[in-house]
C-alpha cells in the first residue's frame, strides 16, 4: 500500500484565524471545458484547455494571481519534459503528457497528447471525446501564497505562486471541491463531523482505500496499523507501534518521476 504524507491539520483553526500557506499537494479545478482537438482522422488524442483562470475566486475563496506558474512553467521546459497527465489525479494512472503550456490574458493554457497506445489511455480519451469528462484540475504545491483566514468576509486568499506538478482530466471538478470544502468549513467552526465525513475526508486526502478508510474511522488508526503490520508485531514489542505509526507518517508522497 502507498501512503501520501499526513495533510497540515493546522489550517483547520478557530474561526478567525489566520494560517500560514500549507506544503501539501493541493488540487484546484479550472471549471472550464475540457476539449478535444481537431484532426484529420479525429483520433489524435491531443486534447486542450485551461487549468487555472486568473483571479477566479473558488468556493474555497482562493484566486490564483496571473504569472503564478511562470517559475514553474520555466523549469518544465528546462528539464524538456511533458508535464504529466494522469486520471483523476491518480500517480498510478498516468495517460498522457502536457506538452504545451503557456500563461495568456485568460490563464493557464495547456495543450496535451494522450497515449493511445495503452488501454487505460484509450478509454480516457473516449470519455473525454463522448463529453463524459469535460473538467481540467491541477496538482500543486503552493510555494508563495497569502495566510490562510477564516473570519466572515475575508478577502479572497491570493495564490501568487505555485509549483505545479500534474495536471488531470477529471470527472466532476466542481461537485468534488465543494463536498471537501464544505467538510473544511465545517471544521473550521469546530463543528464534528460524521464518521461518513470523516472517511471521505481520509479517503480524498490520503488516498486510502474505503475500507482503508472506514477501518480508521470506525476503529482508530492503531487498529488499522495493527491489521496493516501484524499484531504480533505489536505484542513482541509495544515501542513497534510508535516507530510503524512514525514510519507510516514520514512516507513521501508518491509522485511521477521527473
Amino acid at each position: 500500500m502507498k501512503f501520501r504524507q499526513l495533510p497540515d491539520l493546522s489550517r483547520f483553526r478557530a474561526k478567525g484565524a489566520d494560517v500560514s500557506p500549507t506544503s501539501d499537494l493541493l488540487t484546484k479545478a479550472s471549471h472550464m471545458e475540457l476539449r478535444v482537438k481537431a484532426s484529420a482522422d479525429g483520433k489524435s488524442g491531443i486534447i486542450e484547455g485551461y487549468g487555472s483562470l486568473w483571479d477566479k475566486v473558488d468556493s474555497y475563496n482562493e484566486a490564483v494571481v496571473k504569472g503564478a506558474f511562470t517559475d514553474s512553467l520555466v523549469e518544465w521546459r528546462q528539464r524538456n519534459k511533458p508535464i504529466p497527465m494522469l486520471w483523476q489525479h491518480r500517480s498510478d494512472q498516468p495517460i498522457g503528457g502536457w506538452r504545451k503550456f503557456s500563461e495568456d490574458d485568460q490563464g493557464l493554457y495547456l495543450e496535451g497528447t494522450i497515449n493511445l497506445e495503452t488501454q487505460r489511455g484509450k478509454e480516457a480519451f473516449s470519455d473525454i471525446e463522448g463529453e463524459y469528462v469535460t473538467g481540467l484540475s491541477i496538482g500543486y504545491y503552493e510555494v508563495e501564497a497569502d495566510a490562510y483566514q477564516w473570519a466572515p468576509n475575508a478577502p479572497p486568499r491570493k495564490l501568487r505562486k505555485l509549483d505545479l506538478r500534474e495536471i488531470s482530466p477529471v470527472t466532476f471538478p466542481a461537485l468534488r471541491e465543494a463536498q471537501i470544502d464544505a467538510v473544511k468549513a465545517r471544521m473550521s467552526r469546530g463543528e464534528r463531523l460524521t464518521i461518513r465525513e470523516f472517511e471521505g475526508l481520509l479517503r480524498e486526502k490520503l488516498a486510502l482505500s474505503r475500507s482503508d478508510a472506514e477501518v480508521i474511522a470506525t476503529s482508530g488508526y492503531k487498529a488499522w496499523l495493527q491489521r496493516e503490520v501484524g499484531q504480533a508485531a505489536f505484542e513482541d514489542d509495544p515501542a513497534e507501534l510508535v516507530r510503524q505509526m512514525r514510519s507510516t507518517l514520514e512516507q513521501p508522497l508518491a509522485l511521477p518521476t521527473l
